[in-house]
């Protein structure tokens, strides 16, 4: 659980940075102005590791959940609490990452350099999206292996 805390603590602050950045830049990135591109490309090339971090965080938590799962005695109530939690918060945060970082590659600034930061980011969003997508998965299954356990009793 602190690993995951840890991540998605990563996750809010970096895009709350970015979103500080540009709504305090949003005239000048609207005019182009170079400084303000400059402060923008900075601070995402800044934030980028901090999620390349969060999906590594997320691929060790699912390799770990995985390891656990396949012991031969495994305390599913361990798990219950964790995966019902992210069958009801991984679906809105996969999509509120997914429209973020749309948002922030339709910004309609024409430069090379903050395209290809954005494309960084964007490369640590998607791995962070697949990681969601393999948890999801497994506390899909779960919850609906329970229920089967819970109909045969």
């Amino acid at each position: 659980m602190e690993l995951y805390t840890i991540a998605i603590t990563r996750l809010n602050t970096g895009f709350q940075n970015i979103g500080e950045i540009i709504q305090k830049n949003a005239d000048e990135l609207q005019n182009n102005n170079p400084e303000a591109i400059k402060i923008l490309i900075e601070e995402i090339k800044n934030t980028t590791p901090s999620f390349k971090n969060s999906a590594k965080d997320f691929n060790r938590m699912y390799l770990d959940i995985v390891d656990s799962l396949n012991q031969k005695e495994v305390n599913y109530n361990e798990y219950e609490p964790f995966f019902k939690y992210i069958n009801q918060i991984f679906p809105q945060y996969q999509e509120s990452l997914v429209k973020s970082i749309g948002n922030l590659k339709n910004i309609g600034i024409d430069n090379s350099e903050l395209d290809q930061a954005i494309a960084d980011l964007d490369n640590a969003i998607m791995e962070i999206v697949n990681a969601f997508t393999n948890l999801l998965k497994i506390a899909i299954d779960y919850v609906d292996s329970t229920k089967d356990i819970l109909k045969k009793h």
